[in-house]
Parts: C-alpha cells; sequence; structure tokens
C-alpha cells in the first residue's frame, strides 16, 4: 500500500482542497470570542446522531466541524473505502484539526472513531499542543439506528455525507472499543440539549491545563 507522504503532490493538493472547504463553510464567518482550542472526538457507529449533534455544538459555540465523510467525498469522486483511501482521507483530516487547534480554534472531529488505533493519532495531537479533549461516545437504540440508516440511503437526509447502511453498522459493530480517554456517552435517542449545553460551558471555563476531566 502505497503511503501517503507530506510533500507529495497528492497530499498537498488534498490538505489544500479541504482548507478551502473550511475556510467557505467556517472560517470566514467564525468569530472565536476569546474561545481557546479545544477537541471534541465525535465517536460512535453509523446512524448515532454523531452529524446532527456536531451541527447543533456549531450552532452554540464559534467551531470547525471535520468530518471523515465530507472530507472523503471533497477529494474522492467515487469512494471505494479502502485501506488506501482510509490513509488518504485520515492523514488530511489528522492534519487539518491539528492546523485548525494549532491556530486556537475549537474544533469538532466527526468519524466512527471506534478504536483505540484510530483515536490515538487525535490524542497525540492534543498532548503535542496541550490542548483540552474530550471524547463524546454515541449510542442510540437499533431500531432508531436502522430506521436513520433507511433515511439516509432514501435521500430523505440530505444533510448527510455518509453512505453507511445497515449492513455497514453491523460490520462495523463489534469493533467498536470504549475509550479510555477523557469521554461521556451520549444517546442520542434522548434530549442532547443537555449535553450540548453542558460541554459549551465546559469549553467556554476551561483552563490551559488539558488534563481536565
Amino acid at each position: 500500500m502505497r503511503k501517503t507522504r507530506l510533500g507529495s503532490s497528492e497530499y498537498d493538493s488534498d490538505l489544500q482542497t479541504v482548507r478551502a472547504i473550511v475556510s467557505e463553510e467556517f472560517l470566514q464567518d467564525i468569530s472565536k470570542s476569546g474561545e481557546r482550542a479545544f477537541l471534541i472526538i465525535l465517536s460512535g457507529l453509523p446512524g448515532t446522531g454523531k452529524s446532527y449533534f456536531a451541527r447543533q455544538l456549531n450552532h452554540r459555540i464559534p467551531s470547525v466541524v471535520i468530518g471523515s465523510d465530507r472530507t472523503r467525498k471533497a477529494l474522492i469522486t467515487n469512494p471505494t473505502y479502502s485501506k488506501t483511501e482510509h490513509s488518504r482521507v485520515f492523514a488530511v483530516c489528522h492534519k487539518i484539526v491539528e492546523d485548525l487547534l494549532s491556530e486556537g480554534y475549537v474544533t469538532i472531529f466527526e468519524a466512527t472513531n471506534l478504536t483505540a488505533k484510530s483515536r490515538l493519532p487525535l490524542i497525540k495531537i492534543t498532548e503535542k499542543l496541550q490542548v483540552p479533549s474530550l471524547c463524546l461516545v454515541f449510542t442510540a437504540s437499533e431500531n432508531i439506528i436502522k430506521n436513520r440508516l433507511t433515511a439516509r440511503s432514501s435521500g430523505v437526509d440530505e444533510a448527510s455525507y455518509s453512505d453507511a447502511d445497515w449492513d455497514i453498522y453491523s460490520k462495523l459493530k463489534p469493533s467498536q472499543e470504549p475509550p479510555d480517554q477523557n469521554h461521556w456517552y451520549v444517546d442520542s435517542t434522548k434530549d442532547i440539549s443537555i449535553s450540548l449545553n453542558k460541554l459549551v460551558k465546559i469549553i467556554r471555563s476551561h483552563p490551559q491545563n488539558p488534563n481536565i476531566y
């Protein structure tokens, strides 16, 4: 498998493409309003409510949302979800996340982030930059998840960039590992405003010490 390397033409082009999207969708209108860098890692199986939560949090606090599905669709016309493609997408996502945090932005990274291995690069970034982070693990009943994924596949959920369906959910489920870093569980079938408001309060009051939970 060919690795994506810093300085390669494809990698540099990918970064430029995603940075342009981030600037257009978030940075042109964002005012940091005194917020300090903070990373929110969204973790969970497809259909558990990560994307909706990210949008709602972004409405409540100046922040930037980086999503693996959004990034994949921006870079690859016909995704195959191969290991090579996965490496390409996440290399760019992690670099953009690091750049945003180093510039002082509240950053939301939305991906399944199911395993300790997949979350490790994000933890290393926060440790390197001494930035606080919190992992939110999303859950929902399987009936609700199935309904959401069916709606997504039929095109009802136009806000979603994900192609995941029930088969993909079923394949991914056995690989999910609980996080060992600071985390909350969020049941998206319940009132998420409680978690949203609590998180906004923490982000706005956090000290410089990243180990605050």
